[in-house]
């Protein structure tokens, strides 16, 4: 049933053949088929709704910005297979209107005074130390049930998110409402991943095409000649490397609390206390920014250990991806390198990575 109304039978065969082995495992592992049934009824909502961009561009619906928005988009994306070399499939060739912001809703859960975030495991992708709902409110009930057994949790949306190539991928009105530097590497990441992707090792996938997305946005302005994008892009990172800092600084402060042989009562007074000092401190930068309005949303945040578990997963190995960038003479020879990396077993591969960090550092 969840089929109906496709024309394209190449799709509904490649949709079909993995629910129907998602469905097997399930039944044989005891996993909840709920929870995938409303993911794959979810994205296929979303693939019912797709409209060719082409198609689009002549909306009455869409306003004027967004429709340069979407020629600005068609552009990157013909961009990111010609000069970036990565993937050119059916993705990112049709339009989605969303009715929110957001279209999927992450839940990250942690015990009270670790910052260990619980692993959940799916069918392809592996283990994530996040889960996604296409409906917040699944994301909320699943997060009170975790808060019900002391784990500290956090919901957050998610403009964009990525098949990994397994289905066609399209691009979300939620997207569309991005700044165009973040729409234009939103775009070169997703497709990072479908260039190349290590199951289990989310510290990889992530650096590795965030280094893809930045290197592509760096090249994407230079050969349109902005140069004050670029002025614009070394401020905006340079402004994000402050925040990762103050972060990690934060992160390790939690660490060296939950080592302490404190009680229950003792621990939470002095969580309270790094939190609300991590919030003093991100006031003091943003002081120094100007009227900069990011990370505005950590100020209004209830803060807890769930909102810094996952601090580093994205950008841990960028340093590293960084190095390998700079002693590739392309960006084939680049991938070939990460490719090879890939291909290690996780400890080969993570003494390799700390041997490219410490070479950045």
């Amino acid at each position: 049933m969840f089929l109906k109304g496709f024309s394209d039978k190449d799709l509904v065969k490649r949709i079909l053949k993995p629910v129907i082995y998602i469905l097997i495992v399930c039944l044989l592992s005891g996993c909840s088929v709920a929870y995938y049934h409303s993911a794959i009824a979810g994205h296929l909502k979303i693939l019912r709704q797709r409209v060719p961009i082409e198609g689009a561009l002549y909306s009455s619906s869409l306003s004027q910005q967004q429709q340069q928005k979407l020629e600005l988009f068609m552009q990157a994306r013909q961009f990111a297979f010609e000069e970036l070399q990565l993937p050119n499939n059916k993705s990112y060739q049709h339009y989605v209107s969303l009715d929110d912001r957001f279209v999927v809703w992450n839940l990250v859960a942690t015990p009270e005074f670790s910052l260990v975030p619980k692993n959940f495991c799916f069918f392809i992708v592996g283990c994530l130390q996040y889960k996604g709902f296409f409906q917040q409110e699944e994301a909320l009930k699943e997060a009170a049930y975790w808060q019900q057994h002391d784990h500290d949790v956090s919901v957050s949306g998610v403009r964009a998110y990525s098949t990994l190539g397994w289905l066609p991928d399209p691009l979300l009105s939620s997207q569309l409402a991005l700044p165009e530097h973040i729409l234009i590497s939103v775009l070169f990441h997703e497709l990072a991943h479908q260039k190349l992707y290590v199951k289990d090792d989310a510290a990889f996938n992530e650096a590795f095409a965030e280094a893809v997305a930045e290197a592509g946005l760096r090249l994407w302005y230079q050969r349109n000649g902005q140069e004050e994008q670029l002025d614009f892009l070394e401020s905006y990172w340079k402004r994000a490397e402050s925040m990762r800092q103050l972060l990690r600084l934060t992160r390790h402060e939690l660490e060296v609390l939950y080592a302490q042989p404190l009680s229950d009562l003792e621990m939470r007074q002095s969580k309270r206390a790094v939190l609300a000092n991590f919030k003093y401190r991100l006031r003091e930068l943003k002081s120094e920014w100007g009227r900069f309005s990011g990370y505005d949303y950590w100020l209004k945040r209830s803060l807890n250990n769930a909102h810094f578990a996952l601090v580093g997963t994205y950008q841990h190995w960028l340093p590293a991806f960084r190095v390998l960038l700079a002693e590739s003479t392309n960006l084939a020879e680049f991938y070939q390198a990460s490719e090879r990396l890939a291909s290690l077993t996780f400890e080969q591969r993570q003494t390799h990575m700390k041997r490219l960090q410490h070479r950045h550092e």
